[in-house]
């Protein structure tokens, strides 16, 4: 988390941050890391079916103990571990978003989520960048 702090504010230019996988009891610490508290919180919610298939072609990652998609040896079982935290985490994000909280369908076409994306933080107020 550091790291994407340091990051953040050691170069002027940037406006804003994606960060894949924070969990919502780290938010809190990140934003007193960055300084600013979080503009706008995108979800990609996507079927366990889907989510097997991509995990599938993906393999393993460093990280994903720390995550906590590496507690059990199967990829059923990983997903199977998300989805079980996956609603408690999603009520944490939408109550520390105060209505910026935006779920996306990883399903759709890679446009098509942009186009949600942009849309989204847009609605709450945030200048997105595209191209």
């Amino acid at each position: 988390m550091a790291v994407l702090a340091e990051g953040l504010l050691g170069s002027p230019r940037l406006k804003g941050l994606v960060v894949d996988g924070l969990r919502a009891s780290d938010l809190e610490s990140f934003e007193k890391a960055v300084g600013c508290q979080a503009s706008c919180l995108l979800q990609l919610q996507c079927p366990r079916e889907l989510m097997l298939a991509r995990l599938q072609r993906r393999g393993g990652r460093e990280g994903d103990e720390q995550l906590g998609v590496g507690d059990t040896t199967d990829d059923a079982g990983r997903i199977d571990a998300y989805l079980q935290r996956e609603p408690a985490e999603t009520e944490l994000l939408q109550a520390h978003a105060s209505g910026a909280f935006h779920a996306l369908d990883a399903a759709a076409s890679l446009e098509e989520i942009s186009a949600a994306a942009v849309a989204a933080l847009r609605a709450a107020g945030v200048e997105a960048l595209s191209g």
